[in-house]
């Protein structure tokens, strides 16, 4: 009894904790972009973007501060049905060769103009089926693949997508060639908000929610996610595999 009631105890204490953090990064995130579309709003008031070309940039700089606000509210809204599993998940059953080959091809033109080149090695085999929401599972591997880009260490980065089977899952590794992560991020990597040492990325851009998202929506797959170091970072996705009868 009194072991049942620590857990339960333990349990809302770590709960609390994990309210509070969530609150702390929403408060922090909306802020940020709020103070700089405040800061540039009183310089237009103020006359101080006296020419066209510096209201313009003012402007533009403000539309950009909103998009991010919107992004925001976007990634809080999905994370917060993920988290009550009230989203609405559209599974189908597909063959994966052809889905990581088409995410490949919508991809790789658009990462490769950014600085970031994508390689895609496929050892699956054709007939290999899984029951997955793609439009879902796009986000997943967009979310991992933004990190890789976010946090390259040269101007030139590269992402490795490898694919393959083990046993009854298919795996799909995401490996980059940034600084990595050290172990005790890595124990944190996929909690909502929580953002590697500043020092690895030039900027502090994105919201801390991307990874967390993955994790649900692979959760909702009934796969499983982790991440290691390995001359960068690697981030492994398992997903079962439909059996042949």
């Amino acid at each position: 009894m009194r072991i049942r009631l620590k857990e339960s105890i333990d349990t809302r204490i770590k709960y609390e904790e994990n309210r509070k953090e969530l609150m702390a990064g929403i408060s922090h995130d909306l802020r940020t972009p709020l103070t700089a579309i405040k800061g540039y709003v009183e310089g237009l008031r103020d006359n101080v973007a006296n020419t066209p070309e510096k209201q313009k940039k003012y402007l533009n700089t403000i539309y950009y501060k909103a998009c991010d606000m919107d992004r925001l509210v976007e990634e809080l809204f999905l994370f917060s049905k993920l988290d009550t599993g009230k989203f609405p998940f559209k599974f189908d059953i597909i063959k994966i060769n052809d889905y990581i080959n088409n995410f490949y091809l919508k991809i790789k033109e658009e990462f490769l103009n950014k600085g970031l080149e994508i390689f895609l090695a496929n050892d699956c085999n054709e007939k290999d089926k899984v029951n997955i929401d793609c439009k879902q599972m796009d986000r997943v591997l967009l979310n991992i693949i933004e990190n890789s880009y976010k946090y390259k260490k040269d101007s030139i980065g590269t992402c490795k997508i490898n694919m393959y089977e083990k046993e009854n899952d298919i795996v799909i590794k995401i490996s980059d060639n940034g600084k990595g992560v050290s172990e005790e991020e890595l124990e944190k990597i996929f909690i909502s908000f929580y953002r590697c040492d500043p020092s690895r990325t030039k900027t502090n851009e994105g919201s801390g929610l991307g990874l967390a998202i993955a994790k649900q929506i692979i959760d909702n797959h009934k796969g499983k996610i982790r991440a290691y170091s390995n001359n960068g970072l690697v981030i492994e996705i398992l997903i079962p595999k439909i059996l042949s009868d």
